[in-house]
């Protein structure tokens, strides 16, 4: 003997709206896991514009005023190199909304004969270097190792009441340099 069961439009609705949303859900955290493996501004973008983009998206979520120059040629850094300057700018933001109270961020990308430099400097609070003990030195931690598994250079000065200043060198790579005189 067959049963009819009498279908609740509402209740289908309902289940269809509760399955879009874990959908959307589902494919947010996939883009954020992405994302989270490598910015998809920096691959669409390139590491001066994605950081111009990122600059001004945290200016105007944070309200924290930030200045950006530019003095370096994006076809002479390495991919792995961009995505640790892309990284250490991130982390660095992240540290300044965490702990600096700051009201002005300038980060300046340029390099010498040698190096590629990237300068955040915060008008913060500032914070005792000699304090290894902070429990939130995590990401002090991971942007050191990051800037060493690419034989870069991280250097991190502050002082209490006077900002803080977060100082990367990167090598230039020969390999990325165009020599058009060996033609």
């Amino acid at each position: 003997m067959k049963t009819e069961k009498n279908i609740d439009v509402d209740d289908v609705i309902s289940e269809m709206e509760t399955f879009i949303f874990q959908t959307e859900n589902t494919i947010k955290s996939a883009r954020r896991i992405m994302n989270g493996l490598r910015p998809e501004q920096l691959e669409l973008l390139g590491i001066i514009d994605a950081t111009e983009v990122y600059l001004h998206d945290f200016e105007e979520s944070h309200h924290i005023k930030c200045l950006f120059s530019n003095k370096i040629n994006a076809q002479n850094i390495e991919p792995e190199q961009a995505l640790v300057i892309f990284r250490i700018l991130q982390e660095s933001l992240n540290n300044v909304l965490k702990h600096a109270m700051a009201t002005l961020i300038n980060v300046k990308q340029s390099k010498n004969a040698e190096n590629i430099i990237l300068e955040i400097v915060d008008n913060g609070f500032g914070f005792d270097i000699n304090n290894n003990g902070r429990p939130d030195s995590y990401g002090i931690i991971s942007m050191k190792e990051q800037i060493r598994q690419i034989n870069g250079h991280f250097c991190i000065n502050s002082k209490l009441g006077e900002g803080t200043t977060v100082s990367v060198e990167i090598p230039i790579l020969t390999s990325s340099i165009i020599n058009y005189a060996t033609t």
